[in-house]
């Protein structure tokens, strides 16, 4: 069952959206996990700021997901990129060299390079609004709803143990700010922590150099062993070197993020130049000739070929996770943070839960 705000909560009936606002809470308490589709203006908007805050109370981290708008978007970009880029390069191989059709690659780098810019300086500002996070300064569609909002958010500090039942109003808000700060920014950050991921390389990788590689096996239906060997050097391509020249190109752009302008441009031209085209050069180099070898039927440059891709697109993996794994640790991201519901406070969650 999901419970969805939006066409669960009836929207032109008053009275029955008035009960419905009211009873966020005990929605949330039953709930086991939550799915955010976060927004710039989510951390803006109180009642979206409560709801979350108020679930990690009652819930573990690991019971919520945060799924970036964002970073969908950005991800369409850049397979719909990579697919464009792939068909330019099946029509200028047709006409050209391989070696000088390959350069259609290089406008698509400092322009991945420079997204993933974007999304860097995107994730600094959210980063500082999430630290500087105060629930006085969130906006609230209907301002009646505001006292409404306050008056829950210190059921909730009081019956999760984070302020004393005396404590006033005041002193409640100061907690749940806290809260946000920290338990909430975690969540959130976690999202950002990395723009994709390695299966999500591995996909761009299909977009960008899939299509390629079955017009270049078709052109070899009459010689096997040239078409095996095709087969190992794109699985290197898409399991291995796209993915690692990916990942290399995502932090190579988010350094130096101070830089600007001309800085900017000279950055991204000598990163793409030394950091990513000229390995990525040498690589092509190292499997054409390895191509050229297994043609001749030279079994041990079929046998280098395999272990290659298989070795490479194992590593691949294994240093992509560990890059993403460290990053998050970096951020803070992967603290363990434990639920506020211990056998101690769960009567008084319980008796938050039927007050709201």
């Amino acid at each position: 069952m999901v419970f969805l705000d939006k066409t669960c909560i009836h929207q032109e009936d008053k009275v029955l959206l008035r009960k419905g606002i009211e009873k966020l809470g005990a929605f949330l308490a039953v709930s086991k996990t939550m799915i955010v589709l976060y927004t710039d203006i989510y951390t803006l908007k109180l009642w979206t700021v409560y709801e979350v805050a108020s679930f990690l109370v009652l819930h573990p981290l690991e019971a919520m997901k945060v799924v970036t708008i964002q970073q969908a978007f950005l991800y369409y970009i850049m397979l719909c990129g990579c697919y464009m880029d792939n068909l330019l390069h099946l029509i200028l191989d047709t006409t050209m060299p391989f070696n000088l059709s390959v350069l259609i690659y290089i406008p698509i780098i400092p322009l991945y390079m420079l997204l993933l810019r974007m999304w860097s300086r995107e994730r600094l500002q959210l980063e500082s609004r999430m630290t500087n996070f105060d629930v006085e300064r969130c906006d609230c569609f209907c301002d009646e709803d505001r006292p409404k909002v306050y008056k829950n958010i210190v059921t909730l500090m009081k019956a999760s143990g984070a302020v004393p039942y005396e404590a006033g109003q005041r002193h409640a808000l100061d907690a749940f700010n806290d809260l946000v700060r920290n338990e909430m920014a975690n969540v959130v950050m976690r999202s950002h922590a990395k723009a994709f991921h390695h299966s999500q390389y591995v996909a761009l990788s299909v977009a960008w150099h899939g299509s390629f590689a079955i017009d270049r096996m078709c052109k070899q239906t009459n010689n096997p062993r040239g078409a095996l060997a095709l087969v190992a050097g794109s699985l290197f391509w898409i399991l291995c070197a796209l993915p690692l020249a990916m990942e290399a190109a995502s932090r190579l752009g988010s350094s130096y993020l101070h830089l600007a302008g001309w800085r900017q441009c000279l950055w991204l031209s000598a990163a793409s130049l030394f950091g990513l085209i000229l390995p990525c050069s040498v690589v092509h180099q190292v499997l054409l000739n390895l191509e050229i070898q297994i043609d001749l039927g030279r079994d041990w440059a079929f046998a280098a070929l395999l272990l290659l891709t298989v070795l490479g697109g194992t590593a691949a993996g294994l240093v992509i996770n560990w890059a993403n794994n460290s990053l998050a640790c970096i951020r803070g991201a992967t603290t363990e943070t434990q639920s506020l519901r211990t056998p101690s406070k769960k009567p008084a969650l319980d008796a938050f839960d039927n007050c709201v």
